[in-house]
């Protein structure tokens, strides 16, 4: 049943009902949000195509989804620590005085990078071969 004004009304579970907005965000209550699917058209071909593929790989293989959801996560966090590291050997390195090759910590902050990184890389090319 729905209500409608002072109101109820029954409807078939399979009714669809689409509206489309000009607005690039539409806010919408928690309720509405929580029933409804929000497609982004004004991306590009291939990223619609991507955003229908995920609805329907969601619909389809919920498994699949959670996994793709999870790559995606992983990704995005290395790529922050990938990132950090770098802000953090930049930042040493700015700060540095006198012979920068006299410096352990910078010297052993920079190998702590680069190992880092090599890892972070291997992670999101595993992650985007995953995907």
């Amino acid at each position: 049943m729905i209500k409608m004004g002072d109101n109820e009304i029954e409807f078939n579970p399979e009714f669809r009902l689409y509206f489309c907005t000009k607005l690039s965000n539409p806010k919408y209550t928690p309720e509405i949000m929580s029933m409804t699917m929000v497609i982004n058209y004004t991306v590009t071909m291939d990223g619609l195509k991507s955003q229908l593929l995920n609805v329907v790989v969601g619909y389809e293989r919920p498994d699949k989804e959670k996994l793709r959801l999870e790559v995606v996560q992983t990704m995005s966090e290395n790529t922050a620590k990938l990132k950090q590291a770098e802000d953090d050997l930049l930042n040493k390195l700015s700060n540095a005085q006198g012979n920068i090759l006299d410096d352990e910590p910078l010297i052993n902050t920079l190998e702590d990078t680069r190992v880092k990184s090599e890892a972070i890389a291997q992670a999101i090319v595993l992650g985007k071969k995953t995907q």
